[in-house]
């Protein structure tokens, strides 16, 4: 009977591959987002994966800004 216990994956802080950034967002928009995030299974999505699919989708397709007259925050 082995005394270790099962080893849990490793978590992004102590990834070197990953390093923590902010971001300002409109409260209203966490919000929504927040709760898209939480499925209908009950189960919570991370915040950090959305954001780096979002990322990663944006650059495949050429990562241009849009003009600021096009921003939707306004």
């Amino acid at each position: 009977m082995s005394s270790k216990r099962a080893s849990r994956p490793q978590g992004k802080s102590k990834d070197p591959e990953y390093s923590q950034h902010s971001v300002w967002l409109q409260k209203v928009l966490y919000g929504k987002v927040s709760r898209k995030l939480m499925a209908a299974d009950g189960q919570r999505h991370e915040f950090s994966l959305l954001v780096e699919h979002l990322l990663k989708s944006w650059l495949a397709a050429g990562g241009q800004l849009p003009s600021p007259s096009k921003r939707t925050d306004q």
